[in-house]
């Protein structure tokens, strides 16, 4: 046990888990190994499986307080209240005072709505803890679920009230928030909320966390200048933190004002003459996609170290790989001393160069030499992800994640991967993960994969927070979008257009762009195409030349049927952009439709070439493909799909269904097929994982499957023939003949002759 112990000292959880598993198939009772793997698992992001070796350590001496209260915490983490509840009440058994568990208990008796014991949890808490801001804030919130809400807003007054005791000025801003929140999002009084946020905004704080809230609030009445001038004022105050700098050109950003973002930065860069200065304002550049501006931002830090700091080198190298310069970044490649990150860079040149398996190569070199490398493990990610092994991809991304989540962003590509496969929970876990990573906090894209995650689990109220915490950053418009795609899901399209009507944003602006394209999208699916094209058509007024608004109006006169007039827009907009993905994709839509399948799959063919990340163009094609009869062309186009898109469940499942045609990699069709119906729950899903379990003789499981596809599709004749075939195997020759007989019964179908057959078997003709 000791250098499992060593291990998980060193923060390399996942080290330790294959020794524990030795320990525990020697000895499967072993109380601390136990323990261990259960801390372990619970590091590594696999909280549900740490709970069977937290329960067996908590029911042995010596673990049942620090076993028990991170098994509570780990079921509170899977959303398990009742049963996170009960590990409280063994730790407090116990330990009655245990702050940890009364904590836990308190707050899953919350989120279980017993609010009576929330409420003598919280209030043995503020005994013991009177001083204690935690758990004042905890009380807090349990008298106002109680819906005892005078006493709720003198707790939230006593809240600031402790903040003014403070010597921390930044806890005192923390704390003035309090009852401007109750008043706000509790009690509604408009008026009351006013003042209060009035109160903490007149301090000008200079607390990110703070300025973040009072600027969401601003925005949400309308106000958005004053949240802007928050940021100024903090800055003006502390000219010389770069958080502030980087927190007034984030809310720049949001706003619409790169440009005036980055002068912030570039002044502060000037004015400050540090390193870190100028690296913000190279990161600044690497997130627009400027990679000629990030080098030179970078080569002034170069100049700043005197040249001999190697992280610096690396990041010059770095730079000159995304600006092309190969020759440069090998020649300073080559001049460091750390072989790990030579090898880093040439597998980054090789990955960037289009060769993914040369670049996995070198980076399991550096791996070797330093297996704990955050960025190594990251790159290795990326590589893996790039040949499509996303299970190699997951292993090395979270390797990053555990090596040092501050390095690189991992988390993030971890949160897009899982979300993309449906794998929503852990698509949450990675999305927040990654907030505590390199991006920090101001990462948009992180609160909006958490909000779609929770979304698709169901979890509205998570999935309406994490948009309120993307508005709070400073990120008003991609608020909107996020809400607008939480409505569609649950109220359709008509009410996710309500909301961008309500915002009274001008769509025919430029920086608008986004947002018209989803408000002409949603128009569409909600068969208000007329409308689609008088919103782009509004904005060509404005911007004639725009190759993307002539992409929107070829889709609004597309879905007109004015198929003519939309080639003509499609067209338009390839003369101003000949790399509008969108644009030949909307041509080929048009020519298949006109019947001309061989023009249609050039047509996606060459969308995809220019926009291989989005693999509807791919699927497009190959469905033509499939529809011409040529399956061999078509199985191989789907592989490819499906190899270089984990959240394509159409390509997916097309591709199961082919292999299960043929009685082919049966086991690869069955991941294809469950992989297919974790994102994808539609009748026709069901029916193709049935239809290949039936061809691996599992005919219970077929039953289940096809019976979920007949329910969302009762009128199709071939899910009826399937059941029935199934249920012939299964022994049950009175359901598979009421199966069969439907199915005939309904008409012509493709396999309507050999259901006849079949019924001929089962009743003897």
């Amino acid at each position: 046990m000791a250098s499992i112990r060593t291990l998980q000292e060193q923060g390399q959880f996942e080290a330790s888990i294959a020794e524990l598993d030795e320990v525990l198939e020697r000895d499967p009772g072993h109380a601390e190994a136990n323990y261990r793997l259960g801390l372990a698992l619970v590091q590594t992001g696999e909280p549900s499986r740490a709970l069977w070796p937290l329960q067996k350590a908590a029911e042995t001496s010596g673990y049942e307080i620090s076993a028990g209260v991170l098994l509570a915490s780990t079921y509170f983490q899977t959303q398990n209240f009742d049963e996170a509840i009960r590990a409280a009440d063994r730790v407090l058994a116990a330990d009655p005072d245990r702050e940890a568990a009364l904590r836990i208990r308190a707050n899953a008796n919350v989120a279980a709505r017993r609010l009576d014991a929330a409420y003598a949890d919280t209030s043995r808490l503020v005994t013991l803890y009177p001083k204690d801001y935690g758990v004042r804030a905890l009380h807090a919130t349990v008298l106002s679920e109680l819906g005892r809400l005078d006493e709720a807003e003198q707790a939230n007054a006593l809240l600031k009230q402790m903040g003014e005791q403070s010597d921390d000025p930044d806890f005192r801003d923390r704390a003035c928030l309090a009852p401007a929140i109750f008043a706000k999002d509790v009690l509604h009084d408009d008026a009351k909320a006013k003042g209060l946020y009035e109160d903490c905004a007149r301090r000008k704080p200079t607390d990110t966390i703070v300025i973040s809230h009072l600027v969401a609030y601003f925005d949400g009445i309308g106000d958005p200048e004053r949240g802007t001038g928050l940021w100024r004022d903090a800055l003006a105050a502390a000219p010389d933190r770069l958080d502030l700098c980087q927190g007034l050109a984030m809310r720049l950003q949001a706003i619409a004002q790169p440009d005036a973002a980055e002068k912030v930065l570039l002044e502060a860069a000037n004015r400050i003459e540090t390193a870190s200065a100028w690296n913000l304002l190279a990161g600044f550049y690497r997130a627009r996609r400027e990679p000629h501006r990030a080098l030179a931002a970078i080569e002034e830090v170069d100049k700043l170290t005197g040249g001999k700091d190697e992280r610096v080198r690396f990041s010059l190298a770095d730079a000159l790989i995304d600006v092309g310069e190969f020759d440069r970044a090998r020649a300073v490649a080559d001049g460091l001393s750390r072989a790990d990150y030579a090898q880093l860079l040439r597998g980054r040149i090789l990955l960037t160069q289009g060769d993914p398996a040369g670049a996995l190569a070198e980076f399991e070199q550096g791996i070797r030499a330093w297996p704990n490398n955050a960025s190594a493990r990251f790159l290795a990610g990326l590589a893996a992800r790039d040949l499509g092994d996303y299970d190699r991809a997951i292993s090395e991304l979270r390797e990053s994640v555990r090596a040092n989540n501050a390095e690189t962003d991992a988390a993030l590509e971890l949160a897009r991967i899982y979300f993309e496969r449906g794998q929503y929970q852990q698509a949450v876990v990675f999305a927040n993960e990654s907030l505590h990573g390199r991006g920090g906090v101001q990462q948009p894209e992180a609160y909006a994969l958490a909000a779609r995650a929770f979304t698709a689990l169901g979890q509205l109220d998570r999935a309406r927070k994490s948009i309120e915490a993307l508005e709070q950053r400073g990120f008003a418009r991609a608020a909107l979008h996020e809400r607008m795609l939480l409505e569609q899901r649950i109220a359709g399209p008509a009410r996710a257009l309500e909301l961008a009507e309500q915002s009274h944003l001008d769509l025919a602006d430029p920086k608008q762009l986004d947002l018209l394209q989803r408000v002409v999208e949603l128009a569409i699916e909600a068969k208000r195409p007329a409308a689609a094209l008088a919103a782009a058509d509004r904005a060509l007024a404005r911007t004639p030349k725009s190759p993307r608004l002539f992409e929107l109006r070829g889709l609004a006169l597309a879905a007109l049927t004015r198929d003519g007039d939309a080639r003509a827009a499609f067209e338009r907009a390839l003369k101003l952009d000949p790399k509008s993905a969108r644009a030949n994709g909307g041509l080929a839509a048009l020519r298949a439709k006109a019947g001309d399948r061989a023009g249609a799959i050039t047509l996606f063919d060459l969308a995809y070439q220019l926009e291989p990340g989005e693999g509807e163009y791919g699927y497009a094609a190959a469905q033509l493909v499939l529809d011409s009869a040529d399956r061999d062309a078509a199985a191989a186009r789907l592989r490819e799909l499906v190899r270089h898109h984990p959240g394509a469940p159409g390509a997916r499942n097309d591709l199961a269904w082919l292999l299960a045609e043929r009685g082919e990699e049966l086991d690869f069709a069955l991941e294809l097929a469950k992989d297919a119906q974790r994102i994808d729950s539609s009748p026709e899903v069901f029916d193709t994982l049935g239809w290949v379990h039936y061809q691996r003789g599992e005919y219970a499981d077929a039953i289940t499957a096809l019976e979920a596809a007949l329910a969302g599709k009762s009128n199709s004749p071939s899910v009826r023939y399937r059941l029935g075939r199934a249920l012939q195997q299964a022994g049950n020759p009175e359901r598979a003949r009421e199966m069969l007989q439907s199915a005939i019964a309904a008409g012509s179908f493709p396999e309507a002759e050999d259901a006849r057959r079949q019924l001929a078997q089962l009743t003897g003709g």
